[in-house]
């Protein structure tokens, strides 16, 4: 059963409580940056089947004063 930051999709648990992203959209030709809390110094996006679209290595941590996070940040901007 996933923990309740989690969801399951296409069978496999990702969590959702740690990704942060533009809730408006990215435009086309801008970055697409998403911040992630604890997060390693690699990511992969996924596609829906499972199969990796895109992978690359973080860039921090930057400590938040805000929510005392240490956030690493993933350009998928490819």
């Amino acid at each position: 059963m996933p923990l309740p930051d989690e969801e399951r999709v296409g069978g496999t648990c990702v969590s959702l409580g740690k990704v942060r992203l533009n809730s408006v959209g990215f435009l086309p030709d801008r970055k697409k940056i998403a911040s992630v809390a604890g997060a390693g110094p690699t990511f992969a996006v996924h596609r829906a089947d499972g199969s990796v679209a895109l992978q690359g290595s973080t860039t921090g941590p930057l400590a938040d004063a805000d929510t005392g996070e240490d956030l690493h940040f993933a350009d998928f901007s490819r």
